[in-house]
């Protein structure tokens, strides 16, 4: 019999089949993350939902991350977030704001992230299930609703966008060290970029600095800090109706 976690990675793996036919198109984007890392981006308007874990701790996030800015487009936040904002009061009682989030990381998360770190138990396993389906609806009901982009300027946009994320994933994601100690470097790294990441070398060939010219050294190298702005958020640092409020601390 399938445990919720197990039935989350199932989920997850199927829609990964299906986000790989979603190439070129502007609606809300998916992605789930189950047992070690599984995530993918493509050309769409938003982008993904996920959740980590370890044998040593449960990490997780759930979302339905922005393409664009959506604290500097007002339209774009209130077309995708405004009538999901519910699912975040619905679920933080079980599944609390985890510990400090690097303020770069914030610009791939949307208003309705939910990033815990819980005790594993049945009660948050279960919880972790029911969060994972209600995302996963109102992905599927966006999607529904959603007609292809025909723009060619707007595709392209897209794409450079979503290039941007995957350079960015692709070089701070946080699961590297387990995967490293699980598949050993060379797998890891191929795992990292031609699965987790797929997509990175055909959308674009813009490199990490850039995308971010902050983490440049002066010898030209990859500043490799995992935050070099100095803000980190503890606690939600949206409100009820998914303002940023610029907590930190």
């Amino acid at each position: 019999m399938l445990t919720s976690r197990k039935k989350s990675g199932c989920f997850a793996r199927l829609l990964l089949m299906v986000e790989r036919q979603c190439r070129c198109l502007t609606w809300p984007f998916f992605q789930g993350l189950a047992s070690i890392c599984l995530s993918s981006a493509r050309i769409s308007s938003l982008r993904r939902l996920g959740a980590f874990s370890s044998c040593f701790s449960l990490c997780f996030y759930r979302d339905l991350n922005p393409l664009y800015n959506v604290e500097a487009d007002k339209a774009y936040k209130d077309k995708y977030y405004s009538e999901l904002l519910p699912l975040v009061k619905k679920h933080s009682k079980l599944l609390p704001w985890g510990e400090k989030l690097t303020g770069e990381s914030l610009q791939f998360f949307s208003p309705i992230v939910l990033w815990s770190k819980p005790e594993s138990n049945k009660e948050v396993d279960e919880a972790i299930y029911l969060a994972f389906q209600d995302y996963i609806m109102a992905w599927t009901r966006i999607i529904g609703a959603a007609t292809s982009e025909t723009d060619i300027d707007a595709i392209c946009r897209n794409k450079v966008a979503h290039h941007r994320y995957l350079t960015w994933r692709a070089s701070k994601d946080p699961g590297r060290p387990v995967l490293r100690r699980l598949l050993g470097e060379d797998r890891c790294e191929h795992y990292i970029h031609e699965f987790l990441f797929n997509g990175l070398h055909d959308l674009g060939t813009s490199s990490f600095t850039e995308y971010f010219p902050e983490y440049r050294c002066e010898d030209g190298t990859v500043n490799t800090a995992r935050s070099i702005i100095g803000k980190s958020y503890s606690e939600r640092p949206w409100n009820d109706t998914g303002t940023f409020i610029h907590r930190s601390g």
